[in-house]
């Protein structure tokens, strides 16, 4: 299982799974996040996202929340 995280590129704040809602942390909440079987549909996705918003950057984490990578628009 993979985990897609989704940030602001300028800042590295992590967002909303809308891409641009500001997360804010509370008691019940989970990191917001896109679950994917395989890393190839993580990175698939990842990039799709980026196409569709280049001022967002992503990093993805497997199962155990180990930071894989992070893929961003140059």
């Amino acid at each position: 299982m993979y985990q897609l995280i989704l940030c602001e590129k300028a800042t590295g704040i992590v967002l909303e799974l809308d891409g641009k809602t500001r997360y804010h942390a509370g008691e019940n909440n989970k990191r917001p996040s896109f679950s994917f079987d395989n890393l190839l549909e993580a990175e698939n996705k990842a990039y799709d996202l980026i196409n569709v918003n280049s001022d967002l950057e992503i990093a993805i984490y497997d199962c155990n929340w180990e930071y894989i990578k992070t893929i961003t628009k140059e």
